[in-house]
């Protein structure tokens, strides 16, 4: 998601491009550029990047959806004429992005999602929503999964009393996906799926994204969406839960 790309002081963050269609053309995006970049120099930046760490976030419509949105980009979509002329222009793209979207009308979890956590129950770890006067160690695993993101909202969500489905052993939490709640435009919100080091390689990961999404569901979501990597495992979680791509983003940067 451009972990790699340099933060703060030394980023200079590019947004979007906007242009006139009659003045669309590679010359104009290069102007353009060309002035953005300057102006980063002048404000001391090292680096333009487009990336999912950009604090302004450009809601798009998910193609093939019914107007449904995704409330941010984490780079230039490869589709658009600008993601070519960017590389051109001196852009290294450091990964890529695939966005994944599914309705929640129909979803369910299957019964042989249901027998894997069965399973997993008699191996010791099992799934509850997130309880402080009976769970333990959530702060513990954040600090081991060391994700400033991840604490931040998985420490405010349990504060604030919002619906957390975690994974447990014993009462210690082992693992979370969430938090839980619909956005206005109707989408279920995900931060991401977090499983403790010692606690990896459980299925714990796709047994959390599941009650994730029927929480959603039972909460009023109409859908979901989110973003990862094209070469995460993760990726293969989402899709046996009827996820699909639909639409892929370069992260880019350019050394100044």
């Amino acid at each position: 998601m451009g972990n790699d790309i340099p933060h703060g002081r030394e980023r200079g963050c590019f947004t979007c491009l906007a242009a006139d269609p009659a003045w669309d053309t590679p010359e104009t995006t290069v102007q353009l550029l060309d002035a953005l970049e300057e102006a980063f120099r002048v404000a001391g930046k090292t680096a333009s990047a487009v990336t999912f760490f950009n604090p302004m976030h450009l809601p798009w419509v998910i193609p093939g959806s019914p107007g449904h949105e995704h409330n941010n980009m984490p780079g230039i979509a490869t589709d658009l004429p600008l993601h070519e002329r960017m590389l051109a222009h001196g852009y290294t793209e450091t990964t890529q992005e695939t966005a994944m979207y599914r309705t929640l009308t129909n979803f369910a979890i299957p019964p042989e999602v249901r027998a894997l956590e069965h399973r997993t129950a008699a191996e010791g770890c099992t799934l509850a929503l997130y309880d402080s006067n009976r769970h333990h160690g959530l702060d513990a695993m954040l600090q081991a999964l060391d994700n400033p993101d991840w604490t931040v909202r998985v420490t405010a969500a349990a504060r604030d009393g919002l619906c957390l489905p975690v994974a447990l052993a014993g009462n210690t939490v082992a693992g979370f996906a969430g938090p839980v709640y619909p956005e206005p435009t109707g989408r279920g919100f995900f931060a991401g799926i977090g499983i403790a080091p010692q606690y990896q390689h459980r299925h714990l990961g796709k047994l959390l994204f599941f009650r994730l999404c029927a929480e959603e569901k039972r909460a009023g979501a109409v859908y979901m969406s989110l973003f990862t990597g094209v070469a995460n495992p993760a990726r293969r979680i989402y899709e046996s839960a009827g996820f699909t791509s639909v639409r892929t983003f370069g992260v880019l940067l350019k050394t100044l």
